[in-house]
């Protein structure tokens, strides 16, 4: 990016010197800078500027155009407090003219380092007609920087003009550099907030759209009426259920729940009550799932005592009957298969255990009331498949296929009863 030299330059110099005379002799140069006739002027511009390339001329101002606004100061002490007092009011010095020997204050040398303290970017020259100190002396003090420069007294006219003219400008391209800079950091600090706003709006968003899509997944994977998983999610939970039986060898059953004479009820009282045994139904199977980590910590510690040899202690004897009456594991799963028929999936759960649900479970259904209809019974036929050895088992269907029929049996009995049916039995066997 190319800087362009402004038109409102700061001129703003302060000379420091114990002699008035010194003071005249740089006033008189450098106001006489302004004279266009001046013939030093003129060959200053052309020592500076001997290229011809216009765009490097039209970033320069003319040398005559220049008013340079000059203060004066005899003493260090004095000099460090006007740098002081034109800092507060923003209106810094961009060169200094400083004599090394001014007693009876502090040198020029000790000057520069309080006023480096106060703005290390004034441009600075010592004027000495001594040589008090070395330049590794200077360096040493004040540190190695391109903001120092040595004026010999006497000096002559044109070597100030150049001098003063040269750092002028210097200072107020470095001021315009540190200003863009400033603009930069501002602006990239303003579009990095920006940014991180727009990442943390972003977040909030994706975790909208996260909950939004995980609802959505969640209804696609529910039945409307009652809240259970569907068909399509049941055969997907199935199928992963019998995959981490195979792996781990546990046991399941897959229960299917039919309402005994459901379509008698939708004619005779009409879909609306059909609607409410369903939901009866579903939320009774629902409340029926429940917690099942006893049953879980008593399957892993028989598992760990068959392959220790150990025998079961009585407390994890306790533990499993406790289970059993908990009746169905928490990650058991309930869903509406179609119409009037429901599915439990129980993972964990042997010939016995799936004895002891469904004959509680049928218990329940015949304790269902709908309010209104004190005489209206409802009992469900319960069909349940047994899956001992998952790793015989390579379709979820066949499973599925097991409970049916032992539901088809227990319908062709008379219903409101229970038949359980072991993969792999010829014959059904029932309670």
């Amino acid at each position: 990016m190319k800087l362009e030299l402004k038109d409102d330059l700061n001129t703003r110099m302060l000379i420091v010197d114990d002699n008035q005379s010194i003071h005249d002799d740089f006033k008189k140069t450098l106001v006489s800078s302004v004279d266009t006739k001046n013939l030093d002027v003129k060959d200053l511009e052309n020592l500076l500027f001997e290229e011809e390339d216009k765009e490097i001329r039209a970033n320069h101002l003319d040398l005559s155009s220049l008013r340079y606004d000059i203060e004066d100061a005899y003493q260090g002490e004095e000099a460090i407090e006007m740098v002081q007092s034109h800092e507060s009011e923003a209106s810094p010095y961009a060169l200094i003219f400083m004599d090394v020997r001014m007693p009876p204050g502090m040198n020029g040398i000790k000057a520069i380092s309080k006023i480096w303290e106060i703005n290390p970017h004034i441009e600075i020259v010592i004027c000495s007609a001594y040589s008090d100190y070395s330049w590794d002396e200077i360096v040493r003090k004040l540190g190695n920087t391109d903001r120092l420069l040595f004026l010999k007294k006497p000096f002559t006219p044109v070597e100030v003009k150049q001098m003063v003219y040269s750092l002028i400008i210097k200072w107020n391209l470095n001021h315009q550099n540190r200003h863009l800079i400033e603009n930069l950091e501002h602006e990239v600090k303003a579009r990095t907030r920006q940014l991180e706003d727009l990442y943390i709006e972003l977040e909030v968003a994706n975790r909208v759209l996260e909950e939004k899509n995980r609802i959505l997944e969640e209804v696609a994977q529910r039945d409307g009426l009652t809240g259970l998983f569907n068909h399509v999610a049941l055969n997907e939970r199935l199928r992963s259920t019998i995959s981490e039986a195979s792996r781990y060898h546990f046991p399941l059953s897959v229960v299917m729940v039919d309402i005994d004479y459901f379509k008698q009820f939708n004619d005779y009282y009409g879909h609306q009550l059909g609607d409410e045994i369903i939901k009866k139904v579903a939320a009774l199977l629902q409340i029926n799932l429940r917690q099942y980590d006893i049953k879980l910590r008593c399957t892993e510690t028989r598992r760990q005592n068959a392959e220790s040899g150990e025998e079961p202690s009585e407390a994890s004897n306790d533990a499993e009957s406790e289970a059993v009456e908990h009746q169905i594991d928490e990650s058991g799963v309930a869903g509406r298969y179609g119409g009037d028929e429901f599915i439990l999936i129980l993972p964990y759960c042997g010939y016995s255990e799936t004895e002891t649900i469904l004959h509680r479970l049928q218990d329940n259904i015949r304790a269902i009331r709908i309010e209104g209809y004190p005489d209206l019974k409802v009992t469900a036929s319960l069909g349940a498949g047994v899956l001992n050895t998952p790793a015989n088992c390579k379709n979820c269907d066949d499973i599925i296929k097991l409970a049916d029929e032992a539901l088809y049996n227990v319908k062709n009995s008379g219903r409101d009863q229970l038949c359980i049916l072991e993969f792999g039995d010829e014959c059904a066997q029932s309670r």
